[in-house]
């Protein structure tokens, strides 16, 4: 694929450049209108969430004994979560890309990219990119190695829950380094369960200050507990320098929920992903508890594993409690229609094949009813342009897109960034600022009284000084006097 202007979803054409109009739009847009229907029917969750939450994002707990027993299994789903990623094999690019997921897990990484680098260039605006700290926490295998390397930072730390994937991201770090021939940042690597141990105490250096933390579709394993959400923010947010950012990626709680009543059954999905939830969990009396709303998610060839619903204002107000105003909160869709456009933006999507080519460039497979079932939005642009664009030499028109499946999955996500509050002035700082701005009014007052008491001056002088008129005028009284006698005289 070359570079290309993009439609507001996935379909891009392979050519330089494109004219856009409302009727591929439209066409285009047809699977996310109805996901945002569905979305409408969801007032009864977002009313959850102003019931129920105290000040810190947390549920009144009701007893005792269902603390201790939410307890017992925390270890159960945490351990699930790391025997699950340990199990995972590295079975290298050329398997990969004979995986179903090929292009959603491209298209993934594209829009993770777009994400980290504005965060990055948030931050370069004011810090040398060399000096930039990163904590990416849930770091995997290390999926966003190449991320930080074109970021150019300074220190990376790297923390998983799985020994496995530590071991291998700290593989794949070096042999970057070793290709480049030089050490494009610190690394240290951390084996951490984020949701109950404190990152702090596992630090070479306990003092040690981020810019960023990173957190990408990890998060909301955290939401089995409140006592686990917290745990995870502490970490993400501890050791964040005044200023600095937080920015996660997880499941989007609404639109989990809006699939779900719409499928009318316990679980939704296509051939690419499925999403279960746990009996009891949701229904027309019970709404989903704000933590440990267990669902189960399955993604061809890579999660099988437990999941739990992130409650986004519980989310916000837990992140509050630890100064971090929201900045932000995209979905994914949002993350692609605002980037699609950019340069930089076109440019990765077609470096990172984050697209797939529709028709195919070889193969019967565009005849298919299937495929064009797949493509909706694809053959319609294409008819589009088979219409409307006269000029030759852009022809055989070809669109770079996501299947219908794939859209399906990729739309879940929502990005969130959040940004640490700066400290309080100091006291001897503040008292400075207090007396200088006290000495400004008084100043102020003090100017309004002398240019008050100067007006009133002058018009009390104004009264008893005569006027110049006066003065003119007696003269001449004198001079007809003496003019009066002078004819008396005579």
């Amino acid at each position: 694929m070359s570079s290309a202007e993009v439609e507001s979803t996935p379909a891009v054409e392979v050519t330089e450049t494109m004219d856009t109009t409302e009727e591929a739009k439209t066409a285009a847009t047809k699977e996310e209108e109805s996901s945002a229907e569905g979305k409408k029917e969801t007032t009864e969750h977002d009313e959850a969430k102003e019931n129920g939450v105290d000040e810190e994002g947390h549920k009144e707990e009701k007893s005792q004994d269902g603390d201790e027993k939410k307890s017992e299994t925390e270890e159960g789903h945490s351990s699930k979560v790391a025997e699950h990623y340990n199990k995972i094999e590295e079975k290298g690019k050329d398997h990969r890309k004979q995986s179903k997921i090929y292009f959603m897990r491209n298209f993934n990484n594209w829009a993770k990219s777009q994400i980290i680098a504005d965060a990055l260039n948030r931050i370069t605006k004011t810090t040398r990119s060399r000096s930039v700290a990163v904590l990416d926490l849930a770091c995997g295998k290390g999926g966003d190695l190449y991320k930080w390397r074109a970021g150019e930072i300074g220190t990376l730390v790297c923390a998983d829950i799985a020994a496995t994937s530590v071991d291998q991201c700290k593989d794949r770090f070096r042999d970057m380094r070793d290709r480049s021939g030089r050490d494009f940042c610190h690394g240290e690597f951390i084996v951490l369960d984020a949701t109950k141990d404190r990152l702090r105490n596992k630090l070479k250096k306990k003092e040690m200050q981020f810019d960023l933390t990173s957190c990408q579709f990890a998060f909301h394993y955290s939401f089995e507990s409140a006592k686990q959400a917290d745990m995870m923010m502490r970490n993400a947010t501890e050791n964040l320098k005044p200023g600095g950012y937080f920015l996660l990626t997880i499941p989007d709680d609404n639109d989990l929920v809006s699939r779900w009543k719409q499928s009318e059954k316990d679980s939704f999905g296509n051939e690419i992903y499925e999403v279960k939830f746990s009996q009891g969990v949701y229904d027309a009396q019970n709404l989903p508890p704000l933590f440990g709303a267990q669902y189960h998610f399955k993604l061809e060839g890579v999660v099988d594993c437990p999941e739990f619903l992130v409650n986004q204002t519980v989310l916000e107000k837990l992140a509050a409690r630890y100064k971090m105003n929201l900045i932000y909160k995209k979905r994914f869709r949002e993350v692609f229609d605002q980037n699609k456009i950019t340069d930089e933006g076109k440019r990765l999507l077609t470096k990172m094949q984050a697209l797939e080519t529709y028709p195919p460039e070889h193969g019967d497979e565009a005849s298919s009813e299937d495929f064009r079932t797949e493509f909706p939005h694809a053959v319609s642009m294409l008819a589009f342009l088979e219409e409307n664009v006269d000029d030759q030499g852009r022809r055989p028109f070809r669109v770079g897109c996501l299947s219908t499946s794939h859209w399906q999955a990729v739309s879940l996500y929502t990005a969130f960034l959040f940004q640490k509050e700066p400290p309080p002035p100091p006291p001897e700082e503040e008292k400075k600022e207090e007396e200088k701005a006290t000495e400004e009014s008084e100043s102020k007052t003090e100017k309004s009284e002398s240019k008050g008491e100067s007006d009133k001056k002058s018009d009390e002088a104004a009264k008893e000084e005569p006027s110049e008129d006066a003065e003119m005028k007696e003269p001449e009284k004198e001079t007809t006097d003496e003019k009066k006698d002078e004819e008396a005289t005579e």
